[in-house]
Formats: structure tokens, sequence, C-alpha cells
């Protein structure tokens, strides 16, 4: 007597599409490496597609020379700002850490993106293009102050890794060891205090292209709830009951008050007209005793050009998504660099002082790495708790 036995499996479509990806990415990569041989240093190193080019070192070191002066007070203020970095990382590690074990409501999130798992492939594209800022000003930082330290660079180009992009400085790792203590921190103290400047740029940039205007811009809505199919991609709330809506605070307080089974008439901006809805609230998954219309929102802004409103609705939405990406990542990326965690930049500044200053180089690293541990479970803490809270990938950017 036999059974037979079958299974469906439903594949995510966004799994789908990261898998198609990679192969694609692979494919790529495999034609590229072949036709490069000969032509261009381009290969493999693991899964990561390396290209390594004479043209970025020549860059590299002309503006190092160049510009030594200027670099050389730069890069000595960055290691005042890297420490100032590292005080301000620690204190928010601790302080997030105390407000998820006592104050859960006002925590923040410490989120690891991972495609697919917590970051849409909607928003790759934007990630993919903050990420590569974050690399290339880093890492040319790094580059530069490097050579105006009398430190050669070994190697410079790209890399690609699946669907992360950036650029890589390799300074000689022997001449590095050679210099002097000052040196040391100046070329590792500038990669973080570049990305953190590169995301006040960023800010200042969109605030003189962009400006916030009235009403709450709909991302997308959630399947299975009372929205879906009703508000579209886009729509701009600008009343909800009555009430005007100027932002998310101002819809979030609304909702707050409201109870499932209820119905709000809505007033949106629709492709250049004005539409009236009307949505029957269901319970809130946070809070069952609270109404939902299962929108995700953004805040409206427009353009300072002059634009008609819709288009100026739309061209800002996707602008001001592409900052916060480049925002995000580049402060993230600083003050997690300036943390005293081996082999972060911070981290590496704190090994080389211990170096110098002790007199023993296996008790400089055990302390380093006592440090490191310490500050890495901490990260992780906060992560970990991270992903115990509601809607986690509502918090992405």
């Amino acid at each position: 007597m036999g059974a037979g036995l079958s299974a469906n499996f439903d594949v995510p479509e966004e799994v789908r599409a990261l898998v198609a990806l990679l192969v694609a990415y692979l494919a790529v990569g495999y034609l590229l490496s072949r036709w490069g041989s000969g032509r261009l240093d381009i290969g493999f190193d693991g899964l990561v597609l390396v290209v390594r080019t004479r043209r970025f070192n020549t860059l590299i070191e002309r503006l190092g020379l160049r510009y030594r002066r200027a670099l050389k007070v730069f890069s000595t203020v960055s290691v005042a700002a890297i420490v100032a970095l590292m005080v301000f990382g620690v204190y928010v590690l601790h302080d997030n850490l105390y407000k998820f074990m006592f104050r859960r409501s006002e925590a923040s999130p410490f989120m690891p993106v991972v495609p697919g798992v917590t970051l849409g492939l909607e928003a790759l594209p934007y990630f993919a293009v903050g990420a590569f800022v974050v690399l290339v000003t880093h890492e040319l930082a790094h580059g530069v102050v490097a050579v105006s330290e009398g430190i050669p660079v070994r190697s410079s180009g790209l890399f690609a890794a699946f669907v992360l992009f950036g650029g890589f400085v390799e300074p000689s790792e022997e001449d590095m060891a050679r210099s002097s203590l000052l040196s040391k921190l100046r070329v590792l103290s500038v990669g973080s205090v570049a990305n953190y400047l590169t995301a006040l740029l960023a800010a200042v940039t969109f605030s003189l292209l962009f400006a916030p205007a009235p009403g709450v811009m709909v991302e997308g809505t959630i399947e299975g709830y009372p929205a879906h199919g009703v508000l579209a991609t886009h729509d701009v709330i600008v009343s909800i009951n009555g009430t005007p809506v100027r932002g998310v605070d101002d819809l979030s307080a609304f909702m707050a008050r409201t109870r499932p089974g209820d119905v709000v008439e809505l007033v949106v901006l629709r492709g250049g007209g004005e539409a009236r809805v009307s949505i029957r609230l269901a319970p809130d998954p946070r809070n069952s005793s609270k109404g939902f219309m299962g929108i995700k929102l953004a805040q409206r802004f427009t353009t300072r050009i002059p634009l008609p409103l819709h288009p100026a609705a739309v061209l800002s939405y996707y602008a001001h998504r592409a900052f916060n990406w480049v925002i995000v990542l580049c402060a993230s990326a600083a003050v997690i660099n300036a943390l005293p965690v081996y082999p972060f930049d911070g981290g590496q500044m704190l090994l080389w002082i211990l170096k110098e200053r002790g007199r023993s180089e296996g008790l400089a690293k055990a302390v380093c790495g006592a440090i490191s541990a310490y500050f890495a479970a901490l990260l992780v803490a906060n992560v970990v708790l991270t992903f115990k809270l509601w809607g986690v990938r509502a918090w992405l950017p």
C-alpha cells in the first residue's frame, strides 16, 4: 500500500525576484570577468565582482598631493569630530537599550538592511544609490588623506556585491603601520566624518529644492485592509471627516481617536483633481480597539520651483525617498564606523592608540577586543529587540 505526497510551496514574489536578480548578477559578472581578462583587472573575489584600475589611483594621488595642506587641517579636525561621533553613538546605544527595556514606546529601531527581509524590492534602487554614496565618499576620503600623509594607495576601484555597489581604496598596510600615530588617526577618522558631512549636505540640498506641503502622500495600501483598492499610490489626503490634514502627525492623531467600524470621509488629491472616498475602518493590528485603514504614508512635499500641483507632489515624493536614503545611510555609517568596535574605524583608532601608548601589544589587543565585544553585543541587543516591535519595516525610509 502506498501513498503519494505532494506539497505546493507558495514562494513569495519578492524572493523569486531576488533569486532572479542574483542569477542575473552572477551571469553578468561572469561575462564581464571573461571579457575584461587582458583588458581590465576585473574578476570575482568570492561573490564580489571587483574592478581595479590605475585611473582611480591617479585621481586620488593628484587630489591628495594638490590639497595636502587643506587635507591636513581637515583630517586633524576630523580626529576630534570622530570622537564626538563616537561619544554620541555610545550614548545612543545605551539610552536606546534602556528605552527598549523600560520605555519601549520611545525606543528607536536598529535595523540591518536585508533585501527581501527588512527591505522591500521597491526600496532597493534607493538603497543602492545611498550605499554607493556612502562607500565612495568614505573610501575616497581615506585615500586622499592617506596620500597627503605620505601613505601610498596600493589599489582602488569599484565593486559590486549583488545589490550593493561602491568603491574601495586600499592604502599600503606597511606604510600605514610605519606612519606616526597622528597620521594613522587622521587617515582613519576622515571616512566617518566625510559620511556625516555628506548627510548634512544632502539634507541642506533637499531643503533648498523642496518644501513640506499640507497633506499626506499615500505610498501604498496593505492588501486585506479597507483602503486597498479604494486609495491609490500618490493620492494625497488633505482632510478626514472635515478635519484638515497638514501632515502625518495630524492623521495619526485623528486615527488614534477612531474605533473599528467607524466610517471616515477622506478628501484626496488625485491626478490633478479632487476626490472624496469613504472607508469603514478595521481593527488596528497593534491595538484592536483602534481603527485602521491599512495605508503606508509619507509626508507630502512640493518643489520650490513652480510646477503643477500633482506632478510637484509626485516628484517631491521620489526625491524625498532618494535623499532620505542617502541621509540615513550616510549618518548611520558615520556613527557606527566611529564606534570603538574593531575593525570599524573607531576600533582601529582605539587599537593603534593602545599599541602606541601601552607597553604590551598583546595587552593592547586584549583590551581592544574586550571593548569591541562589549559594544558589538550592545549593538546586537538593539537589533534583536527591534525585531520584537510590530511593523518594523515601516521604519525604513
